[in-house]
């Protein structure tokens, strides 16, 4: 069996709650919803996208009523609507990326920042001193007095 994305998940659940019928969930009007902007398997703009942290807050919020532990807890299915789709991503967390690789991808970033070539770190250490505005191309400001 193939591994489903955070967005296949998604699209999956989205799909099983509009009883299968895709045109359901293009047509879905309940934007309250978390997962209302994935609904459709695809990724957000950048540097919005967060299937993972959609999913447990959907799991938190929406399915346990704010109950962290009950979600520790989640068995996954359910006798009216079956096994769910997100069950695995229930923690926040890729269930396809082991602990090794995902403390390997930590340390890389982490060197990554300690070089300068990500982050703050690449913008402090490429400034010259203190903070300077940048010079506008636009004329000054008339005082108002």
């Amino acid at each position: 069996m193939k591994k489903l994305s955070a967005l296949e998940a998604i699209r999956k659940f989205c799909l099983q709650c509009q009883g299968g019928v895709s045109a359901n969930v293009t047509e879905c009007q309940y934007t309250a919803c978390p997962f209302y902007a994935y609904r459709m398997g695809v990724a957000l703009p950048a540097g919005k996208h967060r299937p993972l942290k959609t999913i447990r807050t959907y799991c938190v919020e929406e399915c346990q009523a704010g109950n962290q532990g009950q979600v520790d807890d989640c068995q996954g299915d359910t006798a009216a609507a079956g096994s769910c789709p997100v069950f695995l991503f229930r923690m926040g967390r890729n269930p396809n990326i082991t602990k090794e690789h995902r403390e390997k991808l930590r340390t890389a970033a982490f060197r990554r920042m300690e070089d300068g070539s990500m982050g703050l770190a690449s913008v402090l250490s490429r400034a010259n001193g203190p903070f300077q505005p940048a010079e506008s191309s636009k004329s000054p400001r008339p005082d108002v007095g």
